[in-house]
């Protein structure tokens, strides 16, 4: 029995890590986070 089609852990964090290695890009949390809260008074 499969749950709703979703992949085990591994294979979503490998499927993330191509992902991650196609973009060539990254963002640090506190890039992440100053842009969230750019807007915030």
């Amino acid at each position: 029995m499969e749950l709703a089609g979703a992949p085990d852990a591994e294979t979503w964090m490998a499927r993330v890590r191509a992902r991650k290695a196609a973009t060539g890009s990254s963002l640090s949390a506190e890039a992440i986070l100053a842009r969230r809260d750019a807007d915030r008074p």
